[in-house]
């Protein structure tokens, strides 16, 4: 198994495993440390971000599935709904973050 890489900055996202915590900021999971009267953690996961979007591809590949050999080739104005779809895509805002194992956040000098 890899050694995570240790990292002392980060703007983002953090994951607390022994609690199973999220949280935006550090300064956010050390305010929920103070207000709980908790030791805080030697280090934390990172975040990696992930947007949702709709997939075209996936959304017309079931669209087809069933229908008969040939289908695909039947279809009418699929670049005008990739180009709907890429525009609709830009503007949403739906984020999840996911603990990145392979990267740690050391806090005040701490070390795994």
């Amino acid at each position: 198994m890899m050694k995570p890489e240790k990292l002392t900055k980060w703007d983002g996202w953090i994951y607390w495993q022994e609690i199973d915590g999220y949280f935006p900021s550090v300064d956010d999971l050390l305010e929920y440390c103070r207000d709980d009267g908790i030791t805080p953690p030697k280090w934390v996961h990172v975040c990696k971000e992930e947007k949702h979007r709709i997939s075209i591809d996936g959304a017309l590949d079931n669209m087809i599935d069933d229908a008969y050999d040939g289908a695909a080739d039947h279809l009418v104005d699929v670049d005008e709904l990739y180009e709907f779809i890429e525009k609709w895509n830009k503007k949403q805002r739906i984020v999840s973050y996911f603990p990145d194992r392979r990267r740690v956040l050391l806090l005040e000098g701490g070390e795994k």
